[in-house]
């Protein structure tokens, strides 16, 4: 009985240790577009054909951002609870799923002859 406990804690840790990984998987990844779409912007800063990779990388580096600080704060009370921090985890994983489907769907945008740029969203 004990080691059908110990088994069941062994994998609860792995699955605990496995979206760990991904989770800082995915904050390094959001962090790397960001820096590149910055690194891009500056490259066609002045550019009308730049306007909509700037919105773009605000999306993103915002993205990022709330990534980072979630990511510390997780980082923060995995040191001090273990079990409350693989909570915090799941409640910011349900957070953005939450603001995924909540997010509006941009398509057909358009710029003209001026430099105006117009989106549809959904």
């Amino acid at each position: 009985m004990e080691a059908q406990a110990r088994a069941v804690e062994d994998r609860a840790r792995q699955a605990a240790s496995r979206a760990d990984a991904e989770d800082l998987a995915r904050v390094e990844n959001l962090r790397a577009q960001c820096d590149a779409i910055t690194a891009s912007n500056k490259k066609h800063a002045g550019n009308i054909a730049g306007f909509p990779l700037a919105l773009h990388g605000i999306r993103i580096c915002t993205v990022s951002e709330r990534a980072v600080k979630d990511r510390l704060r997780y980082e923060a009370l995995r040191s001090q609870d273990p079990a409350a921090a693989a909570k915090e985890l799941e409640a910011q994983r349900a957070a953005r799923e939450e603001r995924r489907r909540n997010a509006p769907v941009i398509t057909n945008c358009t710029t003209d002859r001026f430099g105006n740029t117009n989106c549809i969203s959904r």
